[in-house]
C-alpha cells in the first residue's frame, strides 16, 4: 500500500508500508538526446521498514535489468552526525543518494528505473519514502546542427564583406 506523505524539502513524497524483499517502486522516463546521465533521489524508511535498496535499469522494456548502486536507507530521525528528520519544512542532504556515469541510460527512448527492496521491512506497518527523484543529463545536438551553425556564421560573414 502506498499513500503521499511529507517529503524531504517537500510536502509530498511517496510512502509504502507492508515491504518484502523484491517489492519495489519503478519510474519509465525517455533519455533520448541525452547523454552524461545521472540519478538523484532521497530514501528514508521508519525504524521497521526495509533497509535495504539496489537501484536497478533496463532500456528493453524491463526484459533485462542491470543493477546501478545499493542503497542502506537511512531512518528517519536517525541521520549521521545530528543532521535530522526528514521534514517538509527543511531538505536535508544526508538522506540524498547521487549514481553519475549512467552510460547504459544515455539516449534511449525507453528507461525504466526500479528500486528494490533487498532486505524484509521489520514489521507489517515498516514503511519506506522516496521523494525528490531526478533524471538529469546533457542534451546532445542533433546531427547536423553544428555544421549548419557554423554555415550560418559562414554566411554572416560573407554578408558583411
Amino acid at each position: 500500500m502506498w499513500y503521499n506523505n511529507v517529503g524531504n524539502g517537500s510536502t509530498a513524497a511517496v510512502n509504502s508500508n507492508y515491504w518484502t524483499v523484491g517489492d519495489y517502486y519503478q519510474a519509465s522516463l525517455s533519455t533520448t538526446g541525452y547523454n552524461a546521465i545521472s540519478l538523484n533521489f532521497d530514501m528514508t524508511r521508519s525504524a521497521s521498514g526495509p533497509a535495504n535498496f539496489k537501484v536497478d535499469i533496463s532500456t528493453d522494456g524491463g526484459t533485462n535489468w542491470a543493477t546501478i548502486g545499493t542503497v542502506s536507507v537511512i531512518q528517519n530521525a536517525a541521520a549521521p552526525t545530528g543532521a535530522g528528520s526528514w521534514t517538509s519544512a527543511t531538505y536535508n542532504a544526508a538522506y540524498t543518494t547521487t549514481f553519475t556515469g549512467l552510460t547504459a541510460a544515455e539516449n534511449q527512448a525507453s528507461l525504466l528505473i526500479r528500486w528494490i527492496s533487498t532486505s524484509a521491512a521489520g514489521a507489517t506497518g515498516g514503511t519506506a519514502r522516496i521523494d525528490n527523484v531526478q533524471i538529469q543529463g546533457t542534451l546532445v545536438p542533433a546531427p547536423g546542427a553544428a555544421a549548419l551553425v557554423g554555415l550560418a556564421g559562414l554566411m554572416a560573414r560573407r554578408r558583411r564583406a
